[in-house]
Parts: C-alpha cells; structure tokens; sequence
C-alpha cells in the first residue's frame, strides 16, 4: 500500500507542475490591390505582453516578434512576427488527434526556437514549405501555424499536412482546416464574427481592419482571457500597429525598418500604453497559475486529502474502529473528491477566469467538480454537528482526531479561498 501511495503522490506532483497556457487566438489575412494585411489577436491570461526586433546576422533576415509566454530570462515565445520580406506569420493553439507516427524526418529540438528561426532564414512560404517539410512536425500537435508573404500567398502548417492556398480573406482560429467542416469551425466565437463581418465587403484600410480586430476580439464576463494584444502586420510597407487590451482606441505604430536599424531590442507592450485599469486588475489577480508557492500548496493539500482518504477507508475493515464507521465512509468519499479536485484546480487553469459553473467541451469530469464546493461546505456541517455529540469521537485514536481537525480546518480555509476566486457556482 505505501509503495503505491508513493507513487501515485510522485505522478501528482509531476502532473501538477506542467505549465498549462489556456491560450486561444485568432487572425485574419486581407488581400486587396496588391496589398496584403494580417491581424493577429492574442488572446491569453498572461501579464507580460512584449514586442521585440531582431537586426539580421550572419546572412539571416531582420525579424520583428510578439508574444507573452516566457521561456528564459528575458526571452519570450513569439506568437506573431514579420521579417524584412514581409513574411509574416501566426501560432495559434488547435486540436488534431494523434497519428501513429513512423516518419524518419527530423526532429525538432525546441519548438518554440525553431519557429523564430524560421522566419530569419526563410524569403517566402516555399522557403517555409521545404523547411517545415524536412521535419517531423508532431511537436506541434496542439498548434496550427500560418505563414502569409505580400503577395497573398499562404501556407497552413498542421501537424500532418502542408496546405498552400491565396485566399484573398483567410479567417483563422482554433481548428486545422483540414480536419474542421464548417459547421464546427463556426462554433468558435472568434472564426465565427469574423466571416460574418466579412459577408459584406471588405478593405485593408486601417480602420476597417482596426474594426475587424475588435470585432473578433474577446472579453470574458468574470476576469482575464481578454484580448491581451493586437498586433496588425502591413506586409507591404513593413508595419506594425498594436492595440493593448482589447481597447482599441490607443494603438502604437512600429515602423520596423526603422526598428531594424536600432539594432536588437525589446519593449513591454504595457508600458507603450495608457494605464489599463482591467489590465491592471489582472495583474492583481492571484491564482496558482501566476503564484508558484499557492499551486504547491495545493498539491500538498491533495496528497493530504489522498492519505486520509486512504487512512479513514483502510479502517473501516478493523474491528477497533467500528463506531463511528458510517461516518468514516462519509469521509473516505468527500476526501476522494477533495483530492480529485485539487488536481482539477492545480491542472486547470480556465477555472479561475470563466464564469462558473465552467463547462469545457468534452470535459464532464471538471463541470462536476466544480459543485465540491458544496460537498466541502456540506461535510464540515455535518463534521461540526458531530462535534457537538462529545462521545461520538470519544473511541478515536488521537491520531485519528488529529487528522480529521487538520482536514477540517484545511476544507475551511479552503472554502474562504474559493470565495475570492468565484468558483462557487450559483
């Protein structure tokens, strides 16, 4: 049994310690008169939003980048760029399921490097088309990539397909085309405003395009998952214009030859801007995604609420406890469940900013966790009225007083904490 038990607390805690992003995006590509514009909307619960410029070295092309997730001091994975041949391109996170993979290409080593380095040594999407075609691109399971140059020309980069195309209005969001009937791609929120702003008309002007980012952009009732930034790449004239936080009546034009001359540098996108108080608001939020020592405790809370599940459920087949064994089932069961929903709060980040009840598609699991709330506030009730019977713990063990009081205050605090994150369905 402790030989299990150590294991199964080993998985957990390596579980709860990868990262979960929750990002979701979407981008459009316009093609008109020999102009070509892409709007990029990067959707994430991130507070560093950064833009960055790269002078070209060593025969490789100056490049232009934005994103939030960092991945070293200083360094961040873009999500959109453009290069000084107007190549530009767009990471957004997709579904595809797996494939039994027997391909001898090569791998790629850091996904995320990989995707910058892209675009400093490719000119256009048949540059692009035979880099991506010497790997294995199985790394990219959960993305699918988009590669536009000023001609209109694009490139659909999915874990298994290669798809070029000259749409002159690409719409994109969380899907792989090539898996995706129209029916499911109209679902997403984001895919489905934009075609149907586009059913009219369009043009590549600034304000139209300004127009269609916000149209496309989102902002969720509870907090956080806002459009984070904006980024709209001209891929003629080689500029950028940013919006903050899904507010789109400030922006900030880049000019990236000019960028370009200035040599290497990085500039956080939130400074450009007038303070934003819901970004602002944000920041301030605590959740164990951005509070490291809170997801930990969690988990300790977990493995806690695993032990004496265990604990109160292997005594109920000893004789020396049997007063008190209907309750001590009570407690094998709301302990269980406490312990799955740890692992749903420390794995799950959507829960602390979608309004609740949270019902993720295909995920029945976490839409009935979110009522151990309830099962928490009705088992410490019941903890306390028992309580109140002085003789009903009298046969305990100290030990077994002493794990229940721990477990009781825990599940209290617990319920004080839920409160601040809203997670207590009404």
């Amino acid at each position: 049994m402790k030989k299990y038990t150590r294991h199964f607390a080993i998985i957990f805690l390596l579980l709860i310690v990868i990262p979960f992003s929750g990002k979701t995006c979407s981008m459009y590509k316009l093609s008109e008169d020999g102009k070509t514009i892409v709007g990029c909307n990067e959707d994430a619960w991130r507070t560093t939003p950064h833009i960055w410029f790269e002078k070209g070295k060593d025969s490789k092309y100056s490049c232009c980048f934005t994103g939030s997730r960092q991945i070293g001091k200083k360094r961040f994975a873009a999500q959109s760029g453009m290069n000084e041949y107007g190549l530009t391109f767009s990471r957004l996170v997709a579904y595809h399921p797996k494939k039994k993979n027997e391909s001898d290409k090569r791998t790629i080593e850091n996904p995320d490097l990989f995707l910058m380095e892209i675009m400093r040594t490719c000119k256009n999407i048949n540059d692009v088309y035979e880099k991506f075609d010497q790997y294995d691109r199985t790394c990219f399971i959960d993305d699918v990539l988009i590669y536009i140059e000023p001609s209109g020309n694009q490139l659909i980069v999915e874990p298994y397909r290669l798809i070029k195309g000259n749409d002159p209005t690409l719409v994109q969001a969380n899907f792989c085309p090539s898996i995706t009937l129209d029916k499911n791609r109209r679902k997403q929120e984001r895919y489905r405003k934009g075609k149907d702003f586009l059913k009219t008309g369009f043009n590549t002007t600034d304000s139209f395009c300004r127009e269609l980012s916000s149209e496309m952009h989102v902002c969720r009732d509870k907090i956080g998952d806002g459009t984070l930034l904006t980024s709209i790449w001209d891929t003629k004239s080689l500029k950028v214009t940013l919006f903050f936080y899904h507010d789109y009546s400030e922006k900030i034009v880049f000019n990236l030859k000019d960028e370009f001359l200035k040599g290497d540098h990085q500039l956080e996108v939130s400074s450009l801007f007038t303070e934003n108080q819901e970004f602002e608001q944000l920041k301030s939020y605590v959740t164990p995604f951005n509070t490291n020592w809170i997801r930990i405790l969690l988990a300790l809370t977990g493995l806690l609420f695993m032990f004496s599940a265990l604990y109160f459920g292997v005594t109920l087949f000893s004789k020396k406890y049997r007063e008190g064994r209907s309750f001590r089932v009570i407690l094998f069961f709301v302990l269980s469940i406490c312990f799955v929903y740890m692992f749903v709060l420390t794995t799950n980040i959507e829960i602390y900013y979608f309004s609740s009840p949270y019902n993720p598609y295909g995920s029945s699991l976490i839409t009935i966790s979110y009522y151990t709330p309830y099962v928490i506030l009705f088992s410490l009730f019941t903890i306390g009225f028992l309580h109140l019977r002085k003789n009903y713990f009298k046969s305990w063990s100290g030990f077994s007083k002493g794990l229940l009081i721990a477990n009781s205050l825990i599940l209290a605090s617990l319920t004080l904490v839920f409160f601040y994150w809203g997670i207590l369905p009404s």
